[in-house]
């Protein structure tokens, strides 16, 4: 007992020491450095903030609720996301309607599987792909071979890495009968995804018009005529390809509306961006042209030099421009300005390959 007490108090000294330092700077920064100064601590559980931040000046301390590393999250390797799909039969030419979390009374899934198999014919374009266990995975196998749905659904089971997952999803659903702030929401906004979600909880301070689709909290009726909607909607990147490509490009060459028929493969890229006064790979000037074509750069043993490309929330691009760091499944997009650069940041995003050299 008595080593138990001399190890708390040499923590709680050993925290209190560490505060004051960084608090004060050592004694050796004016006020002015220190004031411009931030000391970020990241405490993983409550009871660990709740335990050391008295030992913290108040006025300097701020508690960010649910905070994530976005750009760590959605750093994916390609070939992780291939993988995934073959490992699951995931297939490329549905549109993805995606759960993430445990399989449980108060994420709402039985209810929701009720609901979905009175309309699966309205579904026929998709496949329904649950991320998770829980105590109520049997049951949910169980009511889905019962309902006729197992060509529908897709049971992943416990995974420890759920991020591979979310550039698969068209559309994130969270049929919850009760809720917090859940990650998974969070999450799938990083990476750009389509949201249904029930109104309950906290979810609403998160969720609005712009950012996705509120249900009132169990109507599963509502919920499924939702995500039908959604589904078929402009945030499904199919339908902004579809848009993109019903468009009219600079060389007045109607292309045809149809994605489905019309572009060769899709990739999933990490993208960034770059601007300034330079000349590409192919000896062009890069242009960023938000209603015409623009330029990326690519990895020609991925992308072949001179493609024609779609980026949904880019547009369409010709791959002209090569880099020392471009390698793999990678892009960069150019911009008008270095402002315009630093708000793209670092995405997750669909390249869809149109036609390739000499095609156009």
């Amino acid at each position: 007992m008595k080593k138990e007490k001399r190890n708390r108090i040499i923590s709680a000294l050993m925290v209190l020491v560490m505060g004051v330092l960084l608090m004060t700077g050592c004694g050796e920064k004016s006020a002015e450095k220190e004031d411009a100064e931030t000391l970020t601590v990241y405490l993983w559980s409550t009871t660990l903030y709740d335990k050391y931040a008295p030992y913290f000046n108040n006025d300097k301390t701020e508690s960010l609720s649910n905070a994530m590393d976005i750009e760590g999250i959605t750093n994916i390797n390609f070939n992780d996301i291939e993988n995934v799909r073959k490992e699951f039969n995931i297939p490329k030419d549905k549109k993805i309607l995606g759960f993430i979390g445990r399989l449980s009374e108060q994420k709402g899934i039985l209810p929701f599987i009720n609901e979905f198999a009175k309309h699966k014919d309205r579904f026929e374009d998709c496949k329904v792909l649950l991320v998770g266990n829980g105590e109520q995975e049997d049951q949910v196998k169980e009511l889905i071979s019962k309902l006729g749905l197992n060509d529908m659904f897709i049971l992943t089971g416990f995974q420890d890495d759920i991020y591979k997952f979310y550039p698969i999803i068209d559309v994130l659903f969270l049929p919850s009968i009760y809720e917090g702030l859940p990650m998974v929401l969070l999450e799938g906004m990083a990476f750009k995804k389509a949201v249904v979600s029930m109104d309950v909880g906290s979810i609403n301070e998160l969720v609005t018009k712009e950012t996705g689709v509120l249900v009132r909290a169990g109507a599963y009726k509502e919920f499924i005529d939702k995500l039908e909607k959604v589904k078929n909607n402009k945030n499904i990147e199919e339908k902004k390809v579809d848009d993109a490509l019903s468009t009219t490009n600079s060389d007045n060459i109607k292309i045809e509306s149809n994605p489905t028929n019309n572009y060769k493969e899709v990739y999933t890229m990490m993208s960034t961006a770059y601007a300034g006064d330079t000349i590409t790979y192919m000896g062009t000037t890069p242009v960023r042209d938000p209603d015409g074509i623009s330029t990326i750069a690519v990895d020609p043993s991925i992308i072949p030099l001179g493609s024609k490309v779609y980026i949904p929330g880019y547009g369409l691009a010709i791959a002209s421009d090569t880099g020392g760091l471009i390698n793999g499944n990678r892009i960069d997009l150019f911009l008008n300005s270095e402002d315009e650069c630093i708000n793209w940041g670092v995405q997750t995003v669909s390249l869809y390959l149109i036609a390739y050299p000499g095609e156009w």
